[in-house]
């Protein structure tokens, strides 16, 4: 195991402790990509929706981000561990974290020496 994945695998292991200890309880999480589109392009027939469960934690949004970006009202802000999850988050994709699914509008990686180690996603209704 490459010092990346290692670190990878302790903040997955912090995020489900840090939301066991806040009251929330570990969350375990889907990311919900849609499936292979086949057919005509102007009228294409999707497959089956594909998941991926994800270790994740909610985080709040600072002052900063709201005041500079496009966070809407509704909009939650999640760190979703890199460690197990054979996909990387993208904005096509759904996140379902409980009984609420958000529709996935921004990813940003933390990725110190090109390994990623969670994913910050800004996710709304």
């Amino acid at each position: 195991m490459s010092a990346g994945a290692g670190i990878a695998a302790e903040v997955k292991d912090a995020l489900a402790e840090a939301a066991r200890d806040t009251g929330d309880g570990a969350l375990e999480g889907v990311i919900v990509r849609r499936g292979a589109a086949s057919g005509p392009s102007y009228d294409p027939t999707y497959g089956p929706d594909e998941e991926y469960v994800c270790t994740c934690l909610f985080a709040g949004f600072t002052l900063k981000e709201r005041e500079a970006g496009p966070v809407e009202q509704g909009d939650v802000k999640l760190m979703i561990a890199a460690d197990g999850l054979d996909i990387e988050p993208k904005t096509d994709d759904r996140v379902r974290v409980g009984s609420e699914t958000y529709q996935i509008k921004e990813v940003m990686p933390l990725n110190p020496g090109g390994v990623v180690i969670y994913w910050t996603v800004r996710a709304g209704k």
